[in-house]
């Protein structure tokens, strides 16, 4: 017997409809910001209820980890590998999940605790201005360096690729 789950999002981001028409509201970057840009500040909404900006977590990290999840089951194996062999090994560099389909902060953190990942830090990206920023979607990984300057924009394989940004941060 099969079961199939239905899920009815109250508030689908602006790139899911199948059927778009003149509202699509939809970037025309198609690739986000390219390895060795600048990245502008931004503020991170996080799901804890605190505020922070990029600017504030490089004063005090050497770099920065973003990953983009839906909390699907392949976001989950991606998150649980760099919560258990990443941050081990880099445990100086600031790390956050961006939860880019959730809409508000009170159904990002619900889904957070649902899931399992109270002891990470996850962020709403309401707007979609990060989404936007680095054309971030499922298990899209971006590891920012001390200097704002971007050093990874793909997408989670392995982990290999993140050890290695990671090893050779300034």
């Amino acid at each position: 017997m099969s079961t199939f789950l239905f899920v009815k999002c109250s508030n689908p981001m602006p790139f899911s409809n199948l059927f778009p028409d003149a509202t699509d509201k939809r970037s025309q970057n198609t690739q986000g910001l390219q390895v060795g840009s600048p990245v502008p500040d931004f503020t991170l909404y996080n799901t804890d209820g605190s505020v922070t900006t990029l600017a504030a977590i490089l004063a005090v990290k050497p770099g920065v980890v973003l990953y983009f999840t839906m909390w699907c089951p392949t976001c989950q194996v991606h998150m649980d590998h760099i919560r258990l062999n990443i941050r081990p090994v880099y445990p100086n560099v600031e790390y956050y999940f961006i939860d880019y389909i959730s809409g508000t902060i009170a159904q990002a953190y619900a889904n957070q605790v649902a899931n399992g990942y109270t002891d990470f830090k996850a962020a709403v990206d309401t707007g979609f201005r990060l989404t936007d920023l680095f054309y971030g979607t499922m298990s899209t990984t971006i590891v920012i360096d001390k200097n704002s300057v971007l050093r990874m924009n793909e997408d989670f394989k392995n982990g290999q690729r993140l050890s290695d940004v990671l090893s050779a941060l300034p």
